[in-house]
């Protein structure tokens, strides 16, 4: 009973866990531990190109401590997806707007103005890609003659295999 409690604490028993551990410490024993094997990840924001991320590239950034960082943004990454340059530091992808081109998933797509003379007779244009190519886009063909389909206002032509490449290997 009480002597007992008296002897604990003259032995440097503390609060009573019996091996001279109080429930503080036992619980630092349980949990400090993992807290200090966990680091604090920072993150930060990399604005990029729709060309770089098409691409894929190496870039330099420097850090707010001014110390500089090489980061790799593999091909095909979305935007948010997370780059990883070390367990603690991490960077989120964010495509500045393109000029000529808008990302919808894996589809790029773009708006081209076009005059009633290309729009009756069809059209033939050369577009320069994300990866410097100049593409060929010629309109579809009419299926009653084989001439050139009149376009109309919100006509879409699919370039097949012309969109972002899908070999990103980045962590979400």
């Amino acid at each position: 009973g009480k002597e007992g409690m008296k002897q604990h604490q003259q032995h440097g028993g503390g609060s009573g866990m019996g091996n001279g551990m109080s429930a503080e410490d036992l619980f630092r024993a349980f949990f400090g531990q993992q807290q200090q094997q966990r680091s604090r990840v920072v993150r930060y924001q990399l604005d990029v190109t729709l060309e770089d991320l098409y691409n894929g590239r190496s870039r330099t950034v420097h850090l707010p401590t001014g110390h500089p960082v090489t980061v790799d943004i593999p091909r095909g990454i979305s935007e948010n997806q997370q780059i990883a340059v070390s367990d603690e530091l991490v960077f989120v992808v964010r495509a500045r707007p393109h000029s000529t081109f808008v990302r919808k998933g894996s589809d790029l797509a773009l708006e081209l103005k076009i005059s009633i003379t290309e729009a009756l007779t069809g059209l033939q244009r050369k577009i320069r890609h994300l990866d410097g190519r100049s593409i060929h886009v010629v309109s579809a063909k009419s299926r009653r003659d084989g001439g050139p389909a009149p376009i109309e206002t919100g006509n879409v032509h699919v370039l097949k295999g012309e969109g972002m490449p899908k070999d990103a290997a980045a962590t979400s």
